[in-house]
């Protein structure tokens, strides 16, 4: 089978029963990879060999991939180029990326940086080294992965108070005005008490709803607060 596929490295990753974050290693050559696995998920995170670029751009899509690390020795120009593609989709909070290369000059730094590449490592290196930095970089997928989840939740919690708001407001007005117009008539002495109740009850209600709006429409831009 294909050592690239991605079914032959999901199982590999599903067989070390391992949860943490996915980090992606193109690699060309099964071999290089190979040694970086054990150091990998000593520091907790669940290595997978993509040696297909479009492996690793859909499964980048799919929000498999936390973090991608390139060997350009063995990827050459396909190391920049998949970078840049990703870096039209992804911020490098959201997918951070570290390149690994045999040797860099001023040049290739350059390219690495205009490509979008959150860091360097050449070689030779200590594996150790290597696992630290990734591990970083899932941090920082992690952070934005959390903070994604967290604006989400926000956004929908807000959508939900203002469908809420806006719905409760309806009928809500068509109570506070049948009441003002119970009052001008004059209500019987038999149930003003009730009516007193009923009155409060309204305005309390209208005034929930009332601050619920402004706060959206003073969020949006809508309103201005004048102090």
């Amino acid at each position: 089978a294909d050592p690239g596929s991605r079914a032959d490295a999901g199982a590999e990753t599903d067989a070390a029963g391992e949860t943490g974050a996915r980090v992606y290693l193109h690699f060309s050559e099964r071999e290089s990879a190979d040694r970086l696995f054990p150091i990998l998920r000593a520091e907790g995170l669940s290595p997978v060999l993509a040696t297909d670029r479009y492996h690793v751009l859909d499964d980048a899509s799919a929000g498999k991939v936390d973090v991608l690390v390139v060997d350009a020795s063995s990827a050459e120009e396909s190391a920049f180029s998949l970078c840049r593609l990703l870096r039209d989709s992804f911020s490098p909070v959201q997918l951070p990326m570290l390149l690994v290369a045999d040797c860099l000059d001023d040049l290739a730094v350059e390219r690495g940086c205009a490509a979008g590449f959150n860091d360097f490592l050449t070689r030779p290196f200590e594996a150790n080294a290597l696992a630290l930095r990734v591990g970083s970089l899932a941090r920082l997928s992690e952070a934005s992965s959390r903070n994604e989840s967290l604006a989400r939740s926000e956004s929908e919690k807000n959508a939900f108070l203002y469908f809420l708001t806006h719905n409760v407001n309806t009928p809500l007005t068509v109570l506070i005005n049948r009441v003002r117009e119970l009052e001008r008539e004059g209500v019987p002495f038999s149930v003003t008490h009730e009516f007193d109740d009923i009155q409060a009850c309204a305005r309390e209600i209208n005034d929930i709803v009332q601050n619920v709006l402004v706060s959206f429409r003073l969020s949006d831009g809508r309103q201005t607060l004048w102090l």
